[in-house]
């Protein structure tokens, strides 16, 4: 099917009030019309998505973005330099006394079909709430089988994880509420402001019973004869498996020394874990010298939440 086509039959979809899975430079998402009440209402529901929690808006334009909120210097500044990419914006709303979280992503067929639709489109994550989101299609049709959902694959997300969510509803007020590829200090350079860092605790299940064992380098060279199991995988990185104390774990998957391609895959590498009746991770956390390098453990953390064990265990 070519991409005329695609974009044709997910328009369809969008206008006969059915969901898309739609594919950005993050993870995939799942959306609706907006002024669809009811597709609204069926987004939510298999989703098990609360309905205190919000939406964000999916935009092919900042005049979209200015018709239903407010938009400072300060916004338009950091819209025109980072969009489309990982980043959301929370705005007051010109109409209602609520703010709106505007997202454009970095995927051309996505921003087309925005932009042949004519309107903004609601959306989420593709994944079920609390679950790790979708970074390939075939994950998307495990979590939502319906049958009134188109799924439009754009292949493997460049990103990989989540966007960054930036706050800026309240005049110089600005805060990060959640950790993206894009850092804080990214943000202060363009804007020469200070924005705040107020992401609350984010945490994910895991499908299964899988449990986690964060190690540092060193842990791993001194305790891996403690963890054999043919049940338990090895998530380290390239150059560690080249040292000799290591050299012979079993059921090892190699992950990029560099940050941001570890990221990229991370999200793919734990759904096709889960997948496999495994009972133990022993994930290899990095030394914290570059953003992406935090961002990594920080990813890694939240994964092993209530599910974290101690290497004494």
């Amino acid at each position: 099917m070519n991409e005329e086509v695609l974009i044709e039959k997910s328009v369809s979809a969008l206008k006969k009030g059915d969901l898309l899975i739609y594919p950005t430079e993050t993870v995939y998402g799942i959306g609706v019309d907006s002024q669809n009440i009811e597709g609204v209402k069926k987004l939510y529901k298999i989703k098990n998505r609360s309905v205190h929690k919000p939406l964000a808006l999916n935009v092919s334009s900042i005049d979209m973005v200015s018709k239903l909120a407010y938009i400072s210097e300060d916004t338009r500044l950091l819209m025109e330099y980072f969009w489309p990419g990982p980043i959301t914006f929370i705005l007051k709303s010109i109409s209602e006394e609520k703010n709106i979280g505007f997202r454009m992503p970095d995927n051309s067929l996505t921003l087309r079909v925005i932009e042949n639709f004519g309107s903004p489109i609601s959306g989420t994550s593709a994944n079920i709430s609390g679950l790790l989101a979708s970074t390939n299609i075939e994950k998307t049709k495990s979590y939502f089988s319906q049958s009134d959902i188109f799924f439009l694959d754009g292949g493997k997300p460049r990103i990989g994880i989540e966007s960054t969510i930036l706050d800026m509803s309240a005049s110089e007020n600005y805060k990060i509420i959640r950790h993206g590829i894009i850092a804080k200090e990214e943000i202060e350079f363009i804007l020469k402001k200070t924005v705040s860092d107020e992401q609350s605790e984010i945490y994910y299940s895991l499908e299964g019973n899988i449990k986690f064992l964060l190690t540092t380098t060193k842990q791993l060279e001194e305790y891996h004869f403690h963890y054999t199991n043919e049940d338990y995988i090895w998530l380290v990185r390239e150059s560690t498996t080249k040292k000799s104390k290591l050299s012979n774990l079993k059921n090892v998957i190699i992950i990029s020394d560099d940050s941001q391609e570890a990221l990229k895959n991370l999200y793919d590498i734990i759904n096709s874990i889960q997948s496999n009746r495994v009972k133990l991770i022993v994930a290899e956390m990095r030394e914290p010298i570059s953003y992406a390098d935090k961002l990594f453990n920080e990813k890694i953390s939240m994964l092993a939440h209530r599910t974290y064990i101690n290497l004494e265990d």
